[in-house]
Parts: structure tokens; C-alpha cells; sequence
């Protein structure tokens, strides 16, 4: 591939980095909130896993799980709350790099705490805010630009292997998404929408209603 291939596919400009840098604080804290008003039940020895046990669980590279060291919901509250800290200090790009790193490591330490409750989407956002600790998404719109802690140069495009790494994460969600779409369910019966909702357990008022409508799941299913 010619460099100048290369740059066409993979280079950003600063300012699309510095809105996903935005919307990715904006998951980390309704990840943070939702997750708080569950926190007894998934994130306490009162809930469905002792934190012991769920140290037991952690393997591979996401071996951090400081929700693990304790069971107790004070110390959950204090850890949600310095969590809530780091991000928010990523949404304004104050100290963006270190507020990047330690969102990271706050967010796969909660998912690793009760990983049964996860879904794809939770992956996804902590594979995007790994991607954003070698991206410098605090460049611009952030407090790091107004106060002068970043090179002030007039250059909007960038170019490096975590730029091309990034794309590549957004390109294997669309390839396994067709992937994981080519059973009959999907694309003969298409049942899949229906036999999803009939799960019950995650399915809201709205999904219990749809059921009514076999023949428009079918076709939602095809959509």
C-alpha cells in the first residue's frame, strides 16, 4: 500500500478525534451512572457475585479489576466516583492523556467485575478508549488546547498506526456484524428479532408488545 493510500484510509483530522473523544466520555459516564443505580446488586458481596469470587473470574490481558479488592459498596461508591472524575475530565480534555489511561482502566476494572451482565457494545467502548490512549483527541476542544498543554501547531490531520488501528475497529464491527448475520434466522426464517425479544429477560415493555406482531418482526429482522 503507497503511502499516499495509506494517509487517504487511515489519516483523522484532530477535530473528528476531539468529537469521539467527547462521545466516548459521554458512554464511560452513562456507563458509570446506569451501572450506580445496580451497584448493590452487581458490584457488592449483598449482590449476585462476592468480589472474591469474581477475582476468581479475571483472566487474559484484563487482569485489573479493582472492583475486586472489596466487596463493600463504600469502597464501590469511592471507586464510581474517582471514575466519574476521569471522565469528566476526558469529556473537557483536561489532562487528556492521563484522564484517557485511567478511564480505560477504571471501565474494563468494572466490566471485569460482573462480566456476565456485558454485551458487545461494552467491548466495543473499552476497545475505543484503548485505541484513545495513543491518540492525541486532546488536541483540539479541550481544556489541554486552552491552557496551552498542547503543541500549538496548525496541523489538522494526523497519521499514525493508532489512527489506522482505530479504523480497523470500526471496520471489523461492520465485518463480524455480517458475520454473525448469516444464520438461517437472518436470512430465511428471519426469526431473529423475534426469538431475541422472546428472551423476556432483557426486553423492555415496548419488546414484549412487538411480539404481538410476528409478521413485522420478520420483516424488521430483514431490514
Amino acid at each position: 500500500m503507497s503511502k499516499k493510500l495509506a494517509l487517504r484510509l487511515f489519516a483523522i483530522d484532530v477535530r473528528a478525534l476531539a468529537v469521539l473523544r467527547i462521545g466516548i466520555a459521554v458512554l464511560i459516564l452513562f456507563d458509570l451512572l446506569q451501572s450506580a443505580f445496580d451497584m448493590k446488586t452487581f458490584y457488592t458481596d449483598d449482590g449476585i457475585t462476592s468480589h472474591i469470587s469474581a477475582a476468581l473470574l479475571v483472566t487474559d490481558y484484563s487482569r485489573v479489576c479493582l472492583h475486586c479488592i472489596s466487596g463493600s459498596i463504600y469502597f464501590e461508591i469511592a471507586l464510581f466516583s474517582v471514575a466519574t472524575v476521569f471522565a469528566l475530565m476526558l469529556l473537557t480534555g483536561r489532562l487528556t492523556k492521563i484522564a484517557t489511561i485511567m478511564s480505560f482502566i477504571f471501565l474494563i476494572s468494572l466490566q471485569n467485575r460482573t462480566p456476565s451482565i456485558l454485551f458487545s457494545g461494552d467491548r466495543l467502548l473499552s476497545a475505543l478508549t484503548f485505541w484513545g490512549c495513543f491518540l492525541p483527541w486532546g488536541k483540539r476542544w479541550s481544556l489541554d488546547e486552552k491552557l496551552g498543554g498542547v503543541p500549538s501547531d496548525e496541523s489538522l490531520i494526523i497519521f499514525s498506526g493508532a489512527t489506522a488501528a482505530i479504523m480497523f475497529q470500526i471496520i471489523l464491527v461492520y465485518i463480524f456484524t455480517f458475520l454473525f448475520k448469516s444464520a438461517p434466522e437472518w436470512r430465511i426464517s428471519g426469526s431473529a428479532a423475534y426469538d431475541a425479544l422472546a428472551a423476556n429477560i432483557p426486553a423492555t415493555w415496548l419488546g414484549q408488545w412487538l411480539l404481538n406482531f410476528p409478521g413485522l418482526l420478520r420483516y424488521l429482522t430483514f431490514s
